[in-house]
This record gives structure tokens, C-alpha cells and sequence, in this order.
């Protein structure tokens, strides 16, 4: 925790100060328990999903080297709770990472630096350096036709049923 960040939140609270559900309201209230240069840990709780409707078919995901950010989250997880099959190339973003990056301006420079303030750890706990693993590899070109043969060899694995 920092002056800066606690500033760069302060900021966001500004946006909507009545929502007292907020990540940043709950973030404030733990800046205004602790002194800068504080580390803590801050945990997010677990939220059930919405009751009803739970779609039943097959789910098949398509990923590559250039997934990245939440794509790389969301098929961590549907790997992980099973579901999906995902097909294509292992991403380069990894599944396990840092995020949630607070941004502010350096005071003597006036230089933008950021810094994540998250860990986010894959569903699995899976904590190894690594991007997600398709079930189904598909061997991706470099240089991509206009064809794109990758995603006509997806549906057809997805038209198969496998």
C-alpha cells in the first residue's frame, strides 16, 4: 500500500461514492486500517452462481499464443471446473499471474508507473509459470491465411463431437 495508490483508488471512489459494495470502497476501508508501505492480503469472496438455466451442451474454446488477459482466465477455469474443451495452442499470458494494475504519476517526473496489485491465482492452484494448455492442440502458423484453417479445423473437431 502506497500514498499513490491509495490516491488512485480515491479517484475511482469518486466515479460512483455511494456504492458501498464496490471493490474500491473495500479497498479504502482497508487503506484507512493500515499505514503505507503495508502489505496485506485481501480476500475477495466467493460468489455462487446464478440458479437455473445452465446451459447443457458441449463448450469448446478456442485459444493461441495471442489470448491474453481475462481470455487466458476464462479458459483456465473452464478448463479446470471441466467446462470446456479447449483446442488451439498454448497462450503465452499465463494462468497464474499478477493483475489488477494501480496506475499513478510520479510526483518529481510526472512519469506513469503502475504496479499490479493482485495475485490471481489459477482455479486448479496450479502456481507454475505457464501459459493454459489446450485438450486439443492444433498446429497454428505462424502466418495466418485468410482461411484461417485453424478455426475451420476447431469446428470441424466441435462438428465431430470429440
Amino acid at each position: 500500500m502506497s500514498d499513490a495508490a491509495t490516491g488512485s483508488n480515491r479517484q475511482r471512489l469518486a466515479l460512483a461514492p455511494n456504492d458501498t459494495e464496490s471493490m474500491s470502497f473495500k479497498f479504502a476501508a482497508a487503506y484507512a486500517r493500515r499505514h503505507p508501505g503495508a502489505v496485506f492480503s485481501f480476500e475477495i469472496p466467493e460468489v455462487q452462481p446464478r440458479a437455473g438455466g445452465r446451459f447443457s451442451g458441449k463448450v469448446y474454446l478456442l485459444i493461441n499464443r495471442h489470448s491474453y488477459s481475462n481470455t487466458v482466465q476464462v479458459a483456465a477455469m473452464s478448463h479446470d471446473y471441466g467446462f470446456a474443451t479447449i483446442m488451439g495452442e498454448e497462450t503465452s499470458d499465463l494462468a497464474t499471474t499478477y493483475g489488477a494494475m494501480e496506475q499513478f504519476k510520479l510526483t518529481g517526473t510526472g512519469i506513469e508507473v503502475g504496479f499490479p496489485k493482485a495475485q490471481i491465482i489459477r482455479v486448479n492452484g496450479d502456481m507454475a509459470a505457464r501459459g493454459v494448455v489446450p485438450d486439443i492442440a492444433i498446429e497454428t502458423p505462424i502466418v495466418e491465411a485468410p482461411s484461417d484453417p485453424v478455426l475451420q479445423r476447431a469446428l470441424a473437431i466441435a462438428a465431430a463431437g470429440n
